[in-house]
């Protein structure tokens, strides 16, 4: 598993590129490192990103279509956890406010109501973007390097496959 103070597998430039072309702002056109598919900015010998020399590792033209899912996939991971501490600190605080004007009589149980659900809105929304962010990064991590792991293996194995087996049957 990635560790999360390490490099990140994909590098910053490439997750927003990916977020640009699903999007539709941005073309899947470049050059790209044929490692980590970071794009590449002017010649150079290697990757900014992986470090590998681009004269091994080869040049891409665009970044495969099964990288940008993964990396939607690993954006969709984060978002659900996020999500998840925001909606559950929500559904709590409406719990507890509500709560709050039963058991507290008059114009006080008004205020405390107003009090808790505004105060609580907040507390929820601390949750989701302290507590949910790192786990959401640790969680999309996580299915981000399984992921990763069976595209490497298919890209490794399509490589290696002779040309011959991959023509078309009865050509």
């Amino acid at each position: 598993m990635s560790d999360p103070e390490a490099a990140p597998l994909f590098s910053p430039r490439l997750e927003n590129l990916a977020v640009e072309i699903y999007r539709g702002r941005e073309p899947n056109a470049g050059r790209f490192c044929g490692n980590c598919y970071n794009p590449l900015v002017g010649e150079l010998d290697s990757c900014s990103h992986c470090g590998r020399d681009l004269a091994v590792v080869g040049t891409v033209e665009k970044v495969p279509i099964d990288v940008l899912r993964l990396i939607k996939r690993k954006h969709g991971r984060e978002a659900r956890i996020v999500r998840t501490f925001a909606y559950g600190g929500l559904l709590l605080v409406i719990i507890g406010a509500c709560a709050g004007l039963l058991l507290i009589s008059g114009n006080w149980g008004i205020a405390a109501f107003i009090l808790i659900l505004v105060g609580g809105y907040f507390v929820s929304a601390l949750l989701a973007n302290s507590v949910g962010d790192a786990w959401g990064y640790r969680y999309g991590l996580k299915g981000l390097d399984e992921d990763w792991q069976a595209f490497v293996r298919r890209r490794e194995s399509e490589a290696q496959e002779p040309a011959a087996s991959r023509a078309p049957a009865g050509g």
